[in-house]
């Protein structure tokens, strides 16, 4: 049963498109990761090599 479904995965052809949107419920279609806020900011942090 595992092979079987193991088979119908690898050989069904899947395409899938997600957007994530954090303070807002509609994220741009183009957008990957969309952040919405009026009184709040984003901050990120790099680490050297």
């Amino acid at each position: 049963m595992k092979f079987i479904l193991y088979i119908i995965l690898v050989c069904s052809p899947t395409c899938l498109f997600s957007q994530v949107g954090i303070g807002t419920l509609t994220p741009d279609d183009h957008a990957v990761l969309e952040i919405e806020s009026t009184d709040k900011g984003f901050a990120y942090t790099t680490c050297a090599s």
